[in-house]
């Protein structure tokens, strides 16, 4: 290992910290459990080395590691990924317009797929592209198009559906 590569991933961790923590936490619902994954993710690549210089999509390949050691723990716990808790919305202003009610927001996303959820939540808050969403899910590029598409739509209908009452 190299001051080389130990900077690469210092900076990657600097990059992408916050919203990949955020994104393990979201999957497996337990402090301690993504703490872990998150550790287990960089040390993964620190044991990498000089093979990290190879990497060309840094996001994607962090995200999928991170996503793979989750649900290999949650396999072992046998836990479901992406729960209706762990998608809760937390009120924020760098997220959320302020018309927005946050509840309302809840409660359709807990009424989606959780294959949408994911989706959604990758494409909206960790900004996304659907190209780096495949890469991170192992889905084929249109069919996370598809589940994103189908899944906002499902939002719009149950928060208008929600609006009227």
């Amino acid at each position: 290992m190299t001051q080389k590569s130990n900077d690469l991933v210092l900076d990657w961790f600097e990059a992408y910290k916050n919203p990949l923590y955020g994104y393990v936490r979201s999957l497996l619902r337990n402090r301690a459990d993504a703490d872990d994954v998150f550790q287990e993710t960089f040390t993964t690549l620190l044991q990498r080395g000089e093979k990290n210089s190879k990497i060309r999509y840094p996001k994607t390949y962090i995200y999928h590691i991170a996503r793979n050691k989750a649900f290999d723990l949650m396999k072992k716990y046998k836990k479901h990924p992406v729960s209706l808790e762990s998608l809760l919305v937390q009120p924020s202003e760098e997220y959320l317009p302020d018309w927005l009610d946050v509840e309302m927001l809840n409660l359709a996303l807990s009424k989606i797929s959780e294959k949408e959820r994911e989706i959604i939540l990758l494409k909206i808050y960790d900004e996304m592209t659907f190209r780096e969403i495949a890469k991170v899910t192992g889905c084929l590029l249109p069919t996370v198009a598809a589940r994103y598409l189908r899944g906002i739509r499902k939002l719009k209908k149950i928060m208008e559906k929600n609006y009227e009452d």
